[in-house]
């Protein structure tokens, strides 16, 4: 499990059924985030067919009231919630947070090792 990285992919739903995420993160010399998640992180972007990348701009923990706070600071109005290893309904979580703005940007939220975190992204 690592911290991380500048960029984290998003294996195919295809990939994490036939289990083959390790295989993949072998093949982007990744590492995984979480044991119980499949999202992998590198300190580099290789593109593949296989996962979708995302640059990683902030890391936070993942608290609601602090990110409502984000949100609100930086103008978010079109906000993507992604998530996998958490009990998080993102649309609801969506409602919550408020976005309001002309900004958009992408979370990504995942068990890490030190507790929840939420990446903010964009797409590479």
């Amino acid at each position: 499990m690592a911290a991380p990285q500048a960029f984290v992919y998003e294996p195919d739903g295809a990939v994490v059924r036939a289990g083959l995420t390790d295989e993949l993160a072998r093949l982007l010399r990744a590492d995984r985030l979480d044991a119980h998640a499949a999202y992998l992180t590198a300190p580099h972007h290789l593109p593949t067919p296989f996962a979708e990348a995302f640059a990683v701009s902030e890391v936070l923990p993942f608290d609601e009231k602090a990110l409502r706070a984000w949100v609100r600071e930086r103008g978010v109005g079109t906000l993507e919630i992604k998530k996998r290893g958490l009990d998080v309904d993102p649309a609801a979580l969506r409602r919550r947070l408020k976005p309001k703005g002309r900004a958009a940007a992408t979370l990504i939220l995942t068990p890490s090792p030190s507790g929840a975190l939420a990446l903010v992204c964009s797409r590479a």
